[in-house]
């Protein structure tokens, strides 16, 4: 079983693009096999709906700021200080502490 920065490089190259993989670690992977790793902890995006409002997050960069590597960063980082602002909670919760930033 490779592992998931391995397999988030894969499908970056084989799509030309940008990929997160989520885990308790964020995965950012470029076409190129460059790779950012963000160090979450934080067990309040183990929730359903989490990883919604991480794409939302990106969608919402991206239309902001047009570069998809900056997009995903940000948008990480933006996702994990929310999380890390919650002990626990609802995917409704994490969003609400995302607009309050």
């Amino acid at each position: 079983l490779r592992s998931f920065d391995q397999i988030a490089i894969q499908v970056a190259r084989q799509y030309n693009a940008i990929v997160v993989a989520k885990s308790h670690v964020s995965c950012i992977a470029r076409p190129d096999g460059y790779t950012y790793f963000v160090d979450g902890q934080a067990p309040a995006l183990g929730t359903a709906g989490s990883g919604d409002i991480l794409a939302g997050l990106i969608a919402g960069e991206l239309a902001a700021d047009q570069n998809p590597e900056r997009a995903a960063i940000c948008a990480v980082l933006r996702h994990l200080q929310a999380g890390r602002s919650m002990v626990r909670g609802t995917a409704d919760q994490l969003l609400r502490h995302i607009e309050q930033e």
